[in-house]
């Protein structure tokens, strides 16, 4: 098997062309977050699941190649 491509400009140009790149790495930690109470971890391959699963319900809620998005994410309490 191949060694993954580093993630570059290139991979960031479309969700697409971003969960094909986040799917190379698999269960390597993605992002490591440190909490009051402990570490959470999510893997590419967890990335790559939300980040497709959002391109869906975006798709689907009549966004298409080109149209402008908002997100609105409140922190977490």
């Amino acid at each position: 098997m191949l060694p993954p491509p580093l993630l570059t400009e290139r991979h960031l140009e479309t969700l697409q062309t971003l969960v094909r790149s986040l799917a190379w790495y698999g269960r390597r930690p993605a992002i490591v977050a440190l909490q009051k109470h402990g570490v959470e971890t999510w893997r590419f391959a967890d990335l790559a699941d939300h980040v497709q699963r959002l391109a869906t319900g975006l798709s689907e809620a009549g966004l298409s190649h080109g149209t402008r998005g908002v997100l609105f994410a409140p922190n977490r309490s």
